[in-house]
């Protein structure tokens, strides 16, 4: 968990300190307008599902009004772990073309040496979209798996939420911290393997970003920006170690 910790407070000396929230008002803006566009869409998409699942196996009589809400509350958490994961992957899409500048703003402040890569924003996004791809699928399996567990009697719908909080949490940390490791040369395929390496550092990070987006207002602002940020210090610090496990970078 110090990864985790080192990070948000490199975030917040990127943000604050080093003046970066000037440069980054009109992506910081428009994060925040995507988090109640993304609850309404989470509760709107359990409507539909829970509408036609009810015309495809009761297609002559309705539910009524108590069966129905719960079923469009539990389809709307069915959905929320991919759609969350949308979500803060738009979130990233908004900040793409500030990144290198972020990502040499960070570098400057942990290991003293900004690396200029020259990529294009272009092949930032394509990488993006490449990883949201596989991250999304991967989530809707285990929404699936998540399902099948918790079929089983007594302990299963308590392991049920286990499992796929870790995951939809280690899934939502893996786009933020990727760019970085896209920055540094890394292939999808070697990047999710050392973040699986590091899973539970990833998972405690995607932990700390959703507790405070989830802050009604405040964390709409914070919660996005400073996951995009301290997702690149993160991936400072796992592509350092990664080159040498011995190696610490500094407080």
């Amino acid at each position: 968990m110090k990864n985790t910790i080192k990070a948000f407070k490199v975030g917040h000396e990127v943000i604050w300190k080093h003046g970066q929230w000037r440069r980054l008002r009109w992506p910081i803006a428009l994060s925040v307008l995507l988090v109640p566009l993304s609850i309404a869409g989470f509760f709107t998409l359990g409507w539909e599902l829970s509408a036609y699942l009810q015309h495809l196996l009761f297609p002559n009589q309705t539910w009524t009004e108590f069966v129905g809400f719960v079923i469009w509350i539990a389809l709307s958490i069915l959905v929320a772990g991919p759609l969350y994961i949308v979500f803060r992957s738009l979130v990233l899409l908004v900040f793409t073309p500030f990144l290198d500048l972020v990502a040499e703003e960070t570098e400057s402040i942990m290991t003293g040496k900004p690396i200029p890569t020259g990529r294009t924003i272009l092949s930032s996004i394509h990488r993006l979209i490449l990883m949201l791809l596989v991250i999304v699928l991967a989530s809707l399996l285990v929404v699936v798996a998540g399902f099948a567990l918790s079929v089983i009697p007594v302990a299963g719908p308590a392991l049920s939420t286990a499992v796929v909080f870790f995951f939809q949490m280690f899934l939502s940390s893996a786009a933020f911290i990727d760019p970085y490791l896209d920055r540094r040369g890394m292939t999808p395929k070697q990047a999710l393997a050392l973040l699986w390496s590091k899973k539970l550092e990833v998972f405690f990070f995607g932990a700390a970003g959703f507790l405070i987006t989830m802050i009604p207002i405040i964390g709409w602002f914070i919660g996005p920006t400073y996951s995009v940020i301290s997702g690149v210090a993160l991936g400072v610090l796992l592509f350092e170690e990664n080159l040498d496990p011995t190696k610490q970078i500094a407080s």
